[in-house]
């Protein structure tokens, strides 16, 4: 190309995207007056970030996106150490039983995770203990049994006992009890766990970094002669941030140390925490160049990168905590900073308010080009997975905008481009040339059909595509199915069917519905059409029978308990077995024990007088008959308490609450409408 090369600078700053439209090349050529303008401005720039550098401003202009970055994170391999039977159990309110354990177990081996922790091992006797004893025992995974790979297992110890509180300023080098458990149950690799901030070690007289190196050293060698000489191990410098900052010569002088062992004794990698969850993601990133450097320099680079059918050596892996929601890009800047991987558990479950999983930072990495996640692990398999843990630790659901694999991240929310949720734009490459692939989350976690959230904005075709997701296509649907779901939703939202005034407890009254669930939306049919097809009730009937099995399990057995009573006291009917279809209660004795208790509790000021009576009975025959049987069934019913779980769950909390929202909601709107 002919020019100066400052002109060649020039155009390829210019063709960054600020300055003028690629090919005006041709017309500078033509116009150089005009070029020695852009040649000044481009060199004033250049002299004001020069300035902005010297002034200490935190960042440098960026004129389209951090290509360095995201090469780093597309083409590196990513290590995980994944730690989904431990990590969820810190400070949690419920424990990991036994059963959970190897659920769990089971679950992680089936996503591709070569290295697994499965214990935590010190001098009280627990879950850990009799899980690690029956997985050195050689109990297999259902992963395993299927002919899958056996991962590495691992256990966590202390590097040294009674940390924190030696005395005479050096630790007691004894063999610790985790290491002792670790050979007893027959768990091959090691985990150690050391501190480099401890203010009970005389770092300044009686105990040097090099002491301490030598000390690993010794640990390193113990699991070789006892554990086998295929035994990995990893350093843990717990308590990084704090050691540091004040002592960072200290910090990097340990990380030389331990690189210059010999390669068959020192561990398999370094790993650190960033267990405060506040330090910016440039910071941590910062401090991963700066112990990847160090590795390098003393002998001691990454064969994970470089060759990866050596056995692993040399590998810098992170665990960070959440606290101040920096987690995620956290990871991402210590990844392009020089960390090969990360310690996790599959959903961020953990102490404080959790920490980041591998499920965020894999997809993280998929999405931007890396086709080593998305070839060595089952991505399909990871947001069930994360569902799977999170509900086996917490007994709750994920919540519903947890990031990745809460139900609303897949969700395609918009029916336009630009914007999150909404479809893809073909023309716009987000990576900015990147190569990081035009792809949905959805489609990252195994679902080729993003399920459709319908709210206010929601489109008539998204209507009917949802329709078509929950229920099928089918040919008797109107042909103009979603023009009419969208207005009945309108209506609703817009009418006293859905939000009227009416002094209940002393307050206004907001019945609030949701149309994206399965019962939702066909309830939404059933208004906007008048029936429910025979499809959608058996369809309906399913989630019903999956829901009774899941998070709701609880309150509605109850409800059916209660249900099955006041039919036992309803002498109209003759109960003609135990099924649920076949447990009905008349219309009468349906408005007696659940209508009227709610009108006639003393807070709810509803005119009950005979003319309304007859209303409240057609009200009731019309909203839970739906089979026009003229009577309700416990199928009916339950399909209504679902709906209401559905739609109010945070506000639902017992049995009577259950049975009111279901009021407020499926009956109050119409009799409001015809009163």
């Amino acid at each position: 190309m002919e020019g100066t090369c400052s002109q060649r600078t020039l155009i390829a700053a210019a063709t960054g995207g600020t300055l003028l439209a690629g090919g005006a090349f041709w017309l500078w050529k033509k116009k150089s007056e005009e070029m020695a303008a852009l040649e000044a401005k481009y060199q004033a720039q250049i002299e004001k970030e020069q300035k902005q550098l010297a002034e200490g401003s935190p960042l440098l202009p960026l004129r389209k996106v951090d290509l360095t970055r995201r090469h780093r994170l597309r083409d590196m391999r990513c290590f995980v150490l994944d730690n989904s039977l431990r990590e969820p159990t810190v400070a949690a309110s419920m424990g990991h039983n036994l059963s959970d354990k190897k659920k769990i177990f089971d679950c992680v081996c089936d996503l591709g995770f070569d290295h697994v922790v499965v214990g935590a091992l010190n001098h009280s006797s627990q879950v850990d203990d009799i899980f690690c004893e029956s997985v050195g025992a050689g109990a297999q995974s259902t992963a395993e049994a299927a002919g899958k790979k056996k991962p590495n297992t691992w256990s966590f110890s202390e590097l040294v006992e009674n940390a924190h509180n030696h005395t005479g300023g050096v630790p007691d080098w004894d063999v610790p009890v985790g290491l002792v458990k670790t050979k007893k149950y027959g768990i091959k690799n090691v985990v150690f766990e050391g501190d480099l901030s401890d203010k009970t070690l005389d770092w300044d007289g009686k105990f040097s970094v090099e002491q301490w190196v030598r000390g690993v050293e010794a640990r390193c060698q113990w699991v070789h002669d006892n554990l086998g000489p295929e035994s990995l191990t990893f350093m843990n410098i717990r308590d990084f941030p704090k050691a540091m900052i004040p002592h960072p010569d200290r910090v990097l002088a340990a990380v030389a140390g331990l690189a210059k062992l010999r390669r068959d004794i020192r561990p398999m990698g370094l790993l650190f925490e960033e267990p405060f969850g506040e330090y910016l993601p440039s910071e941590v990133g910062g401090w991963s160049a700066l112990l990847r450097s160090t590795m390098d320099d003393n002998g001691w680079p990454s064969t994970f990168q470089t060759s990866p059918d050596e056995r692993v050596d040399g590998v810098l892996v992170v665990h960070v905590h959440r606290q101040w929601g920096l987690a995620d890009a956290v990871i991402l800047d210590a990844f392009a900073g020089g960390c090969d991987g990360i310690m996790a558990a599959v959903c961020e479950e953990g102490a404080m308010l959790g920490h980041a999983s591998t499920a965020v930072a894999l997809t993280n990495l998929a999405r931007l080009g890396n086709t080593h996640v998305t070839q060595t692990y089952s991505l399909s398999k990871l947001g069930a997975a994360a569902r799977f843990v999170t509900q086996r630790t917490t007994g709750n659901p994920v919540a519903v905008r947890q990031p990745v694999y809460g139900p609303r991240a897949i969700e395609a929310v918009f029916g336009f481009a630009n914007v999150g949720g909404g479809i893809l734009d073909p023309e716009f490459s987000r990576g900015g040339g990147t190569g990081a692939p035009r792809v949905t989350l959805a489609r990252l976690l195994g679902l080729e059909d993003a399920p459709i959230r319908l709210h206010s904005l929601a489109t008539p075709a998204q209507f009917k595509k949802r329709l078509e997701q929950c229920f099928g296509e089918h040919e008797n649907y109107p042909d103009r199915v979603g023009e009419m779901l969208k207005e009945e939703a309108e209506q609703q939202i817009t009418s006293a069917r859905s939000s009227s005034t009416c002094q209940v407890e002393g307050g206004v009254i907001y019945a609030k519905r949701e149309y994206t669930s399965k019962v939702g939306l066909a309830m939404l049919y059933k208004e906007a059409t008048g029936e429910m097809t025979q499809h959608m009730k058996e369809v309906v009937a399913q989630d019903l029978s999956d829901q009774a099995s899941g998070v709701y399990a609880g309150l509605l057995m109850e409800a059916d308990q209660v249900f099955r009573r006041w039919c036992g006291t309803d002498k109209s009917m003759i109960q003609d077995d135990d099924e649920a279809s076949n447990v009905k209660i008349s219309i009468q004795s349906f408005v007696a024990n659940y209508v009227m208790p709610f009108f006639d509790g003393g807070h709810n000021h509803f005119d009950m007088s005979s003319g309304v009576d007859e209303l409240v009975k057609t009200t009731v025959r019309k909203v839970f008959d739906l089979n026009n049987d003229g009577v309700i069934d416990l199928e009916e019913w339950k399909t209504f308490l679902v709906w209401a779980l559905r739609s109010t769950d945070e506000e639902i909390h017992s049995i009577n609450t259950l049975h009111s929202a279901v009021m407020r909601q499926a009956v109050l709107p119409h009799l409001l409408k015809g009163h």
